[in-house]
């Protein structure tokens, strides 16, 4: 089990940097976050029907043909993906094709840190991550302890984070391809309601307001900040040359993950241990929040200069 784990973590690991890298060169800039936007918000979805699925399965036959047949989804796409139309890049003088792939990756990264405005999206996007994960994993104990809920219920009501979700990520996708030609108004709205969503967030869990209400509070805040994913995303890849967006891509996973997903819930249960899983989801929600809003503000004083050096490079159908 140990073993298969990590090999669809190896798997997991190229997938997404390459989708991302693939969408942004099959979908004009016209449509690109909205194209981002639905890929990311199937992934819940999969998310959803899998669990019911899967808990179906091994309910009738046993868990491990739960983890067998729903693989089979998952290898026939990637056949057809592997058959499906790739694109070519046509490099310009300064990457000649002769150069070594070392040199390439070296080079890649020497672009990505000398590229403020897309350090600070990756910043960004992990202190999303930071925020919403312990809201997500947390909720249904919060709800337990606090409202004395069944964990049926709970987990039910918590849910209703991913469903939001699943909406709000394409239509933020849309909205951003609306600002195309006012780029500098995809960072004025997410500062916007970046500070929103936090503010909501820190009111929803201050302990004073009965189930209904608070629900909604966090459901609201979850909701709008959800708009704000995808002209972050895009960031990482249209601050970047064509050939090294699949590279920046891994950058924004490893970051994501580093100083997102990972201590999120170690921090949230070490303060849930000295002031309890209320206080402790309010000082998560706040604190990674007010860091995002820094890092949108820096990244503000060099987006536009970053966006008008990246290299044009041609992309064709393979």
């Amino acid at each position: 089990m140990t073993v298969t784990r990590a090999l669809v973590g190896i798997g997991e690991a190229g997938y997404a940097p390459a989708a991302y890298a693939w969408i942004s060169a099959a979908f004009p800039r016209r449509r690109r976050q909205l194209a981002l936007g639905v890929f990311s918000a199937c992934q819940a979805v999969g998310m959803a029907v899998g669990l019911v699925i899967g808990g179906y399965i091994a309910a009738r036959f046993g868990w491990r043909h739960a983890i067998g047949i729903l693989a089979i989804p998952g290898i026939l796409i990637a056949i057809l993906l592997y058959h499906g139309k790739d694109y070519r890049i046509v490099l310009n003088d300064a990457t000649p094709e002769t150069q070594a792939q070392s040199e390439r990756i070296t080079a890649g990264f020497r672009r990505i840190l000398s590229t403020r405005s897309l350090l600070c999206a990756y910043f960004i996007s992990a202190m999303g991550i930071l925020q919403s994960v312990p809201v997500n994993y947390f909720l249904p104990s919060y709800l337990q302890r606090t409202h004395g809920l069944d964990i049926s219920q709970a987990s039910l009501l918590s849910s209703g984070l991913m469903v939001v979700s699943i909406f709000s990520v394409p239509f933020g996708g849309w909205l951003m391809d609306k600002l195309n030609d006012q780029p500098v108004l995809k960072l004025k709205y997410a500062l916007l309601v970046i500070s929103f969503a936090t503010f909501i967030y820190g009111i929803a869990f201050s302990d004073n307001f009965e189930l209904p209400l608070q629900y909604l509070l966090i459901l609201l805040a979850a909701l709008v900040s959800a708009t704000t994913g995808i002209a972050i995303l895009n960031m990482t890849q249209e601050l970047i040359a064509p050939p090294l967006r699949a590279l920046s891509g891994t950058c924004l996973i490893i970051v994501l993950h580093l100083l997102g997903s990972a201590p999120a819930p170690y921090f949230t249960g070490l303060l849930s241990d000295l002031f309890g899983l209320g206080k402790a989801l309010q000082i998560m929600v706040i604190s990674s929040g007010l860091l995002a809003i820094l890092g949108i503000i820096v990244a503000r004083f060099y987006y536009l200069k970053d966006l008008s050096r990246v290299e044009q490079v041609q992309l064709i159908p393979a």
